[in-house]
C-alpha cells in the first residue's frame, strides 16, 4: 500500500450518535424537522478520519443503513491491500487458494453486521 496517500493503519467504525434536528430548520424543506445518525470512522489512535450520516424527514433512520456503509468505509484500507495482493500474485503466477479464501472472508467482515 505504499502508494496510497490517505492515513495509513487499521480504520474502525465507531458507536452511531443520534440527533433529532427540529422543524425551525425550514431551509431544509422539511415541515417536520428530521432525524440523523452519524457513525465515525477512527483511525488507530482514535482520531475521526470521516463521519458517515442517513438523514430521514420521518424521524427514522435505519441504524443497520449508516452502520453497513461505516463498517464498508472502515475496510477500505484492508481491502485496498487484499485487492493489490491479489493483482500482484496473480502478476507473478503465484495466486493461491488460501489468499483467495482470505480475500473472501474480509469481504464477509467488511460486509456483515455483528447482531
Amino acid at each position: 500500500m505504499e502508494n496510497f496517500k490517505g492515513t495509513k493503519g487499521q480504520w474502525n467504525a465507531d458507536t452511531i450518535s443520534e440527533m433529532n434536528v427540529p422543524d425551525s430548520y425550514g431551509e431544509f424543506g422539511f415541515n417536520k424537522g428530521f432525524f440523523s445518525k452519524t457513525a465515525n470512522i477512527k483511525d488507530q489512535s482514535g482520531r475521526v478520519l470521516a463521519d458517515v450520516k442517513g438523514f430521514d424527514t420521518e424521524l427514522f433512520v435505519p441504524s443497520n443503513d449508516v452502520a453497513a456503509n461505516a463498517l464498508l468505509i472502515s475496510k477500505a484500507p484492508e481491502l485496498l491491500e487484499m485487492l493489490n495482493r491479489i493483482v500482484e500474485d496473480h502478476l507473478n503466477d503465484r495466486l493461491s487458494w488460501a489468499t483467495l479464501v482470505e480475500a473472501k472472508s474480509l469481504i464477509k467482515s467488511a460486509t456483515e453486521l455483528n447482531p
